[in-house]
């Protein structure tokens, strides 16, 4: 779409402007575009929706990751979404990332569709039962000893 002004025919009265309808079709997308993107665009809103919450066989109780069934092992829920940072804004909410090119904290203090964020630290490594893990170059959480404990 384009405006075009008239101003050569300013002498005839006030000043108009016209617009000029001429679309070239190579600027307008097919339809199979449009579908792709619409398809893709549903991906990415069901994907955030999944972030959102746990899967049925946990729950958000409060302020931790429980089971409700027992998880087998090797089961893998992810991805984590956060920003890596030197020092977490909150460590309630993010995962300390050590590897060999990497030092940080994946924080997901601000990121309110990370059901993850709520699953919590142990004591000490012999309860742990959640690992995580970096995939691709994303955080992913696997579980490592078989099961969540269940509150």
């Amino acid at each position: 779409l384009q405006v075009v002004p008239m101003s050569k025919h300013h002498e005839h009265g006030p000043a108009d402007f016209s617009l000029s309808t001429t679309l070239h079709h190579h600027l307008l997308p097919s339809a199979d575009d449009v579908r792709e993107r619409l398809k893709s665009a549903e991906q990415f809103l069901l994907q955030m929706a999944g972030l959102q919450r746990p899967p049925p066989d946990l729950d958000i109780q409060t302020g931790s990751v429980v089971a409700l069934k027992t998880i087998p092992k090797g089961t893998q829920y992810g991805p984590f979404v956060g920003k890596l940072l030197r020092e977490p804004m909150d460590r309630r909410f993010a995962w300390e990332v050590i590897d060999l090119d990497i030092r940080g904290w994946l924080d997901a203090t601000l990121e309110p569709t990370n059901w993850m964020k709520h699953i919590r630290c142990t004591s000490s490594s012999a309860e742990a039962n959640v690992q995580h893990f970096l995939k691709d170059g994303h955080s992913d959480s696997g579980t490592r000893y078989g099961s969540f404990c269940q509150n």
